[in-house]
C-alpha cells in the first residue's frame, strides 16, 4: 500500500505581515452530506409510484473580472425564456478575492449548453458567493452549491441526478467545463439514460 500523499501547502503573509500556512480546503463533509442527499433522493425516485425528474446540475463559477458581463447575460437568458428566475438580488459586483456561482438544474440534454434559450431550468437554481481564501477555488464552490442544493432537493419531487458539470465562466477551452462525479454514484448518465 502506498503512504498517503500530502496536500500541497500554501505559505502567505497576512495584511499585517504576519505568515498563514494553509492546505487545501478538506472537502469530505459535503462529499458525504451530498452522498448522503443523493442516497434518499434515488430511494425516492426508484419508490413504487414515483414519476421521478430527470436533472443535470450545471454549476457556472466566475471570477471578480467576468462577474459583470456574466451577471447580465444570465439575467437576459432567463428573460429571454420567460423564466420566473433573475439576477436581482445578485450583487452588482464581488471583491476581487471572490468567487461566484449558480447551480443550473436542467434537463440532461439541455445541461450541454446551459446558455441555449431553449435550456429551461427544472427546478429553483441556488446562487452563492464565496471568498478564495485558504485555498478555496471554483470546485470548492461549486460543491458547496450541489450539497446544498441536494439537501434541498430531498424535500421536494422525487429526482433521478446525473453528475454535476462544473463550468468555469470565460473559459472556452475543454478544461472550462467538466464533470464532477465526487467520488459518488450518480443514478443517471449526463446524456439522459439510466447510469449502469
Amino acid at each position: 500500500m502506498a503512504p498517503p500523499r500530502l496536500a500541497p501547502l500554501k505559505v502567505r503573509r497576512d495584511a499585517a505581515g504576519g505568515v498563514r500556512i494553509a492546505g487545501a480546503p478538506d472537502r469530505s463533509p459535503l462529499v458525504a452530506r451530498a452522498g448522503t442527499a443523493l442516497t434518499e433522493l434515488t430511494r425516492r425516485a426508484a419508490a413504487d409510484g414515483a414519476r421521478p425528474v430527470d436533472v443535470q446540475p450545471v454549476v457556472q463559477v466566475s471570477d471578480a473580472g467576468r462577474y459583470r458581463a456574466w451577471r447580465l447575460n444570465r439575467e437576459r437568458i432567463w428573460r429571454a425564456q420567460g423564466d420566473a428566475w433573475g439576477t436581482g438580488t445578485w450583487p452588482e459586483a464581488i471583491a476581487p478575492d471572490h468567487l461566484a456561482a449558480v447551480l443550473l438544474p436542467l434537463a440532461p440534454a439541455a445541461a450541454a449548453n446551459p446558455g441555449d434559450p431553449a435550456s429551461h431550468l427544472v427546478a429553483e437554481p441556488l446562487f452563492s458567493t464565496g471568498t478564495r481564501a485558504d485555498g478555496a477555488g471554483a470546485e470548492d464552490m461549486a460543491l458547496g452549491l450541489i450539497a446544498q442544493w441536494l439537501r434541498l432537493a430531498v424535500a421536494g419531487p422525487a429526482l433521478l441526478v446525473a453528475a454535476p458539470v462544473l463550468e468555469l465562466v470565460g473559459d472556452r477551452t475543454t478544461n472550462g467545463r467538466r464533470t464532477l462525479d465526487l467520488g459518488l454514484r450518480w443514478p443517471m448518465a449526463g446524456t439522459g439514460r439510466h447510469a449502469a
